[in-house]
């Protein structure tokens, strides 16, 4: 080890929320069986590493990825179960985490993603809708100790995708508070992106907006 090596300053990483537009469910026919979805729209190509929902009466999903408006989408995750079964609503309003790097397909670009399409399944006639709300999607970064971030924000390590989840529900209780902080730039030099790592370990979470 080199002395450079020695005294480099250490890096921590934090999960940030990236800007992306999310869709109203789209349907294609006023009645079912019928195909519905919502778009996941990223201002640009971004790294993502957790996609953070709160599901409403959906059995599965499935997620396309397109990589421009020219893609045919390719399809990165299938049957994803949120409900242990389409008859009972026990968990069908439960929080959901996805590990995009652990749960994707084999071989998927995280470090570019531009457009997912989350395809809604509930094969039950029981229920009159179903559908995700709270759509989040965030990046894992690092950052340097040397500037510390807000006082205000949450000061909790994640070393797992359940604990970005429960940060996630805080977030949203917080929202005024992280208004202010309103561009990326405040906590994150966007050429970094590039350089962002996987590792959730001693992270914390912010919100962008």
């Amino acid at each position: 080890m080199t002395t450079s090596q020695r005294f480099q300053p250490h890096k921590r990483a934090r999960a940030v929320e990236l800007p992306c537009r999310v869709s109203d469910v789209i349907y294609s026919a006023h009645s079912r069986p019928n195909k519905s979805y919502i778009d996941l729209v990223f201002q640009f190509p971004s790294k993502v590493n957790y996609l953070v929902f709160r599901n409403y009466f959906t059995y599965t999903i499935t997620i396309q990825h397109f990589a421009n408006a020219e893609d045919e989408g390719k399809e990165v995750l299938k049957g994803y179960k949120l409900m242990n079964s389409p008859q009972c609503e026990n968990d069908a309003h439960n929080y959901h985490c996805i590990d995009v790097s652990k749960q994707f397909c084999k071989g998927f670009d995280t470090y570019r993603v531009s457009h997912l399409r989350i395809y809604l399944v509930q094969p039950s006639p029981h229920w009159i809708d179903h559908y995700l709300t709270d759509i989040k999607a965030y990046v894992v970064a690092e950052y340097s100790p040397k500037v510390p971030p807000p006082s205000s924000l949450p000061q909790t390590a994640i070393s797992s995708a359940s604990d970005v989840l429960s940060l996630a529900k805080s977030i949203k209780s917080q929202r005024t508070e992280y208004k202010k902080y309103d561009t990326f730039c405040s906590y994150l030099n966007k050429k970094s992106l590039e350089s962002v790592v996987a590792t959730a370990a001693d992270a914390e979470i912010v919100e962008l907006r």
